[in-house]
């Protein structure tokens, strides 16, 4: 990640950003799509492997639908919290969907998805 990227996306682990969680809101303004492809690649890995091989795909399609024409990359954003380079919190936000990953004092994962609103 270049230094850039890492001022846009990371946080100390106790940034109130870390504790706010809200649907149809992005942590930060970067999406992954912002990221280049093999970063993308990563991400999508990292996500992917949240869930049990009997639901990631079915978990991942759900979240490319619920963000509508912008997918996955372009609608959803990311950020990681923690201090020691071990990052220990991770988000990655879309307009109807919230991934959390939360590794200190121990792990704690989840997935949020609602239906989308109506136009």
């Amino acid at each position: 990640m270049s230094e850039e990227q890492r001022a846009k996306i990371c946080f100390a682990y106790d940034n109130k950003l870390r504790l706010e969680v809200d649907n149809n809101w992005h942590i930060t303004k970067t999406l992954v799509k912002d990221f280049t492809k093999d970063q993308q690649v990563m991400i999508s890995e990292i996500f992917m492997g949240l869930h049990s091989d009997e639901y990631t795909q079915k978990v991942y399609d759900q979240v490319v639908s619920d963000s509508g024409k912008d997918g996955f990359d372009g609608g959803s954003s990311i950020a990681i919290f923690g201090d020691d380079e071990v990052w220990d919190v991770w988000q990655i936000e879309g307009p109807n969907m919230v991934s959390y990953f939360r590794g200190k004092p121990h792990v704690h994962a989840w997935l949020h998805i609602r239906e989308p609103q109506k136009a």
